[in-house]
């Protein structure tokens, strides 16, 4: 290794980053990451009668981590020999990959419940299978975009104590998810407008985020995927 002789460029392909899009049933989430380039979809239910999709597995849904696991080797293995055709995965829904986590691990560690492990090894190995398994779709060198549910939850700093709407995971899951997303969109009806609306900004009611700096800070979902192309092409805001 040696130190750098050039700067890091700026990403300005949206399909190369990794997306967090999370809200409630039905809102349409599915619906936009299908726009996304090349989409291959990672399915953990079967739900995805009414979208022209390709998917893995070809029917039904994941039902295991090991099944989850021999899916990713396959897609692996496709990119390392130059047959993979996509641009982006979408793992579809993140929510349903935690049960399965734990189900892996609690058999590994010959208990029923992660919390039956002594000295905290059971959460501590369901993190640490999380972050590695985020970080091995990751490596890839491809878009990934996780979809999941939302949840409210109760927040609690040391000035004040709020609910806040947030991704379907889990505490640490999240914020290991929350912190390798570079775009966090939250997808729900705008109150003022009563649209359906992807946001993009943090705010004290819910969990956004966009490390891009490209996107407004909320914009109505029928717009898709080509107008999230088209803030990307005109550059930083």
């Amino acid at each position: 290794m040696e130190l750098p002789k050039i700067k890091n460029k700026k990403c300005s392909d949206p399909a190369k980053l990794c997306w967090l899009v999370y809200g409630p049933p039905k809102i349409g989430k599915s619906s936009l990451c299908s726009q996304f380039d090349d989409p291959l979809f990672i399915a953990t239910e079967d739900r995805l009668k009414f979208l022209d999709v390709y998917k893995l597995p070809t029917e039904g849904a994941v039902r295991s981590w090991q099944e989850l696991g021999s899916i990713f080797q396959l897609v692996d293995q496709s990119i390392k020999n130059g047959s993979f055709k996509f641009k982006t995965v979408v793992i579809d829904t993140l929510d349903n990959i935690i049960p399965l986590l734990h189900d892996h691990v609690c058999k590994e560690l010959s208990v029923k419940t992660p919390g039956e492990a002594p000295h905290g090894q059971g959460w501590g190995a369901i993190n640490k299978t999380f972050s590695k398994f985020i970080n091995s779709w990751l490596s890839l060198g491809i878009g990934v975009v996780f979809i999941c549910h939302s949840e409210e939850k109760v927040v609690e700093t040391s000035k004040m104590r709020s609910n806040k709407i947030v991704p379907n995971i889990g505490g640490k899951p999240r914020q290991i998810l929350n912190a390798a997303a570079d775009v966090i969109a939250y997808v729900d009806i705008d109150p003022e407008t009563e649209i359906r609306t992807v946001f993009t900004e943090r705010t004290e009611l819910f969990e956004a985020g966009d490390g891009s700096d490209k996107l407004p800070g909320k914009f109505e979902l029928n717009k898709g995927y080509k107008f999230v192309k088209e803030c990307f092409k005109k550059g930083d805001k």
